[in-house]
């Protein structure tokens, strides 16, 4: 849906797992996945970055591929 490759789709599992263990505030993160679940913020936000420079640089008028190019 949005875009990432499948090649990059195990990687992007990882972060959105880390990411959304800490989202449930009935359930605060340990100490020790804090740092984890930072790094795994910084880095799905460059990734994201890093891919929509990638879609901005594709040619205009490329018909929509994506999902989330369609709404």
């Amino acid at each position: 849906m949005l875009g990432v490759p499948a090649a990059d789709r195990d990687l992007f599992k990882g972060w959105s797992d880390s990411l959304a263990r800490g989202l449930d505030p009935d359930f605060p993160l340990p100490a020790s996945e804090i740092a984890p679940r930072d790094e795994a913020r910084e880095e799905f936000a460059a990734y994201f970055r890093k891919l929509a420079a990638a879609r901005r640089a594709e040619p205009p008028g490329r018909p929509p591929e994506r999902p989330c190019e369609r709404l």
